[in-house]
């Protein structure tokens, strides 16, 4: 392994340096580590035996060159119940639990239990009910332009052909599975469950407001060192999305950001309630990042752990863009607005057992009354 040390960009706000480091984050697939030095002033990145220190090093120099126009918003506090903690928060979780990739009976309920909460919430309200498939088509990306967002974060799904030939190599010759054995399978592994929502309401005119609810299993190329049970390549997650008239759209996500912040609170979890922005992957894109924080069209719910601050649910508002694209309109054919509230089973998981183990006995006694009774599904 080897380090390079990074210097800072003189014109990077103090409110663009995390971002920035995440992007230093991709600029080679060798590099194993990325921190800021202790005088604050210089990034050291740790590069293993194959990475080009040289190629590393022009890649960071025309990063950086990007980011002397740039300026960023920053995000607004909307709740916090951070002073109400007597305590901070502290890992109750041994390292191996940590570590595991797989949910035991705990974890099982847990995770059971908030994604029932959050469906009984989406019901509460009048969403549909909704399993869909965990992959999406090449047309369906190319509709939502995910792919143009966040290229990083795709997987895509290959398969062997129906060839006697191919099939008759791996299984008779031994050679074992080689990258010319595959074809691509013209789908991806769903990175977020609302396309498939957009997907179904396609091409249709609506009289009346729409909300649906799905979970399932979503996909996202993390760097692998950056893995842990809080940002994980393979998560649960739970989608409310709705349609219809720019009010309906406003209201609705002001009470499912209520509602679930409300649960968080009596849970006896500690966080706040942030503006946000998606994490664009290029600095061309930061136009639409400002323009998120500055039309308050992303709210982050960020939970407070032991070793850092973690968004465990997030409340969109967005516009007519995704109705424009999948011709969804009204009555007066006009697209319609949309929006969306998404939620991180798994992260509410790993903080619910950070701040209270995995002892059943210390768990909060209001867990039973806010599925059962405050939200219970009618």
């Amino acid at each position: 392994m080897r380090t390079l040390q990074l210097p800072l960009p003189e014109a990077l706000e103090d409110t663009m340096i995390s971002d920035f480091m995440e992007r230093v984050s991709f600029l080679s697939a060798h590099i194993v580590h990325v921190a800021l030095s202790e005088e604050e002033s210089m990034i050291e990145v740790t590069v293993d035996k194959m990475g080009d220190k040289e190629a590393i090093s022009t890649a960071f120099s025309n990063l950086s060159s990007n980011i002397a126009q740039l300026r960023r918003f920053r995000e607004k506090e909307i709740k916090s119940n951070i002073h109400l903690s007597s305590e901070p928060v502290h890992s109750k979780l041994s390292e191996e639990d940590q570590k595991r990739s797989f949910y035991d009976e705990v974890e099982l309920e847990l995770s059971n239990y908030f994604d029932q909460l959050f469906l009984n919430i989406g019901i509460s309200l009048g969403a549909k009910v909704r399993r869909y498939p965990s992959t999406i088509s090449k047309d369906l990306m190319e509709k939502c332009k995910y792919h143009t967002n966040f290229p990083q974060n795709i997987y895509s799904v290959f398969e062997i052909p129906h060839d006697y030939q191919i099939i008759d190599d791996i299984r008779e010759k031994h050679h074992g599975f080689q990258p010319e054995h595959f074809q691509q399978a013209g789908r991806f592994l769903q990175p977020c469950i609302c396309y498939h929502c957009y997907e179904e309401w396609e091409g249709k005119t609506y009289t009346d407001n729409q909300m649906m609810t799905a979970t399932g299993q979503c996909f996202r190329h993390e760097i692998s060192w950056k893995v842990d049970p809080l940002r994980k390549i393979e998560f649960s997650m739970r989608e409310i999305v709705f349609i219809g008239h720019q009010e309906f759209i406003n209201e609705t996500r002001k009470t499912l950001l209520e509602n679930t912040w409300e649960c968080f609170h009596q849970l006896g979890l500690s966080g706040k309630v942030t503006t946000a922005n998606d994490p664009f992957f290029f600095y061309d894109d930061m136009d639409k990042a400002n323009y998120q924080l500055m039309a308050n069209s992303k709210y982050e719910l960020v939970a407070v752990t032991e070793k850092k601050d973690v968004s465990i649910a997030s409340f969109n508002d967005c516009g007519e863009m995704l109705c424009e694209r999948f011709h969804i309109s009204g009555e007066d054919g006009l697209p319609l607005y949309s929006g969306c509230a998404a939620f991180g089973i798994d992260r509410w998981v790993q903080v619910f057992l950070q701040t209270y183990g995995r002892n059943r006995k210390d768990w909060p006694k209001d867990m039973l009354h806010l599925k059962e009774e405050r939200y219970a599904a009618k």
